[in-house]
């Protein structure tokens, strides 16, 4: 390729472009929380314009919920994780246990969920 020529770009199908922005979300909450993910935020970080954010997940609460979802899935499909993850984050909520603690302690409980942590 010449120095000077641009790179081609490829389309994403609408399901690689789905992955793309909610991978690109979760480093965005990673990196400065949930309050700052915005679909403008989102388009931005990802290289895509605010209409195919907007046309992915309609609203802010939409994109929330598409991150969140599979987490909610998979615990609904093993209640004994979702009583673990309750006790976990009780724990440290209400006893201000160190979060270190609790995972050590989770483990002689059989585990927990790491997304948690």
């Amino acid at each position: 390729m010449p120095a000077n020529a641009a790179p081609t770009r490829r389309r994403l199908t609408r399901e690689q472009r789905a992955r793309q922005l909610l991978d690109v979300a979760w480093a965005l909450v990673g990196e400065e929380g949930t309050d700052a993910l915005t679909l403008g935020r989102l388009a931005e970080a990802a290289g895509v314009t605010k209409p195919v954010a907007y046309d992915h997940f309609v609203t802010r609460n939409g994109l929330l919920a598409a991150l969140y979802d599979p987490l909610w899935t998979s615990a609904i499909q093993r209640p004994a994780d979702i009583f673990l993850a309750l006790l976990a984050l009780a724990a440290l909520t209400l006893l201000r246990l160190p979060p270190w603690l609790v995972v050590l302690a989770s483990g002689a409980l059989g585990g927990v969920s790491s997304a948690l942590f």
